[in-house]
């Protein structure tokens, strides 16, 4: 839920601050935004995660976005604002499909759809509350916002950082009595 909520704390006011505050094209603000990185290279997200673990993955991919976010709260020319959201977009194919393997890997099939609907619920509620947050937060500035944003994801990296669990995702995976609960949280603990 961090990793939305600090998304979407930044996300709905880019063009707010980049078209009407600075007077930058909209055609260029669009073009940055539309992150086909991240569309486009979310196989290579899976696939990198295949090969290096769903954990890892998650982690650099929130610390990426948090780098596109603190660049873009100091992003005053074109060029740096695309790199702030070519990183962020970057960080989110790193992320996405590693988080969607990990409820797959921790919870037997006709667990899934009850999952995946509670995820869809807390991704949700993150978005609604990461907007509202941003949005009374762009009353004050925009950089204040994304170093905000950026301050959330670096909590939910490092509360993630491998190592920091007991137990790995797939010892979890292989116990019989953890309930669904401990699980959906060890999914979730962003």
């Amino acid at each position: 839920m961090l990793v939305v909520l600090g998304f979407f704390v930044v996300f709905p006011l880019i063009s707010i601050h980049f078209v009407e505050q600075l007077g930058w094209p909209g055609l260029v603000v669009g073009f940055a935004l539309r992150q086909l990185f991240q569309r486009g290279l979310g196989i290579f997200g899976g696939a990198i995660a295949d090969r290096f673990g769903a954990k890892p993955m998650i982690v650099l991919g929130m610390l990426l976005r948090a780098i596109g976010f603190a660049l873009m709260a100091m992003a005053t020319v074109p060029w740096i604002f695309g790199l702030s959201c070519i990183l962020s977009a970057l960080g989110g194919t790193l992320f996405d499909p590693p988080h969607t393997v990990l409820v797959i890997k921790l919870t037997k099939p006709h667990e899934r759809g009850r999952f995946y609907s509670l995820l869809l619920m807390q991704d949700s509620a993150g978005a609604v509350l990461g907007a509202l947050l941003g949005g009374w937060l762009l009353l004050y500035d925009f950089q204040f916002v994304c170093w905000t944003s950026t301050i959330i994801l670096i909590i939910a990296a490092i509360s993630n950082a491998p190592g920091c669990c007991l137990l790995t995702v797939s010892q979890l995976a292989g116990y019989q009595f953890v309930p669904g609960w401990v699980k959906f949280f060890a999914i979730n603990a962003f």
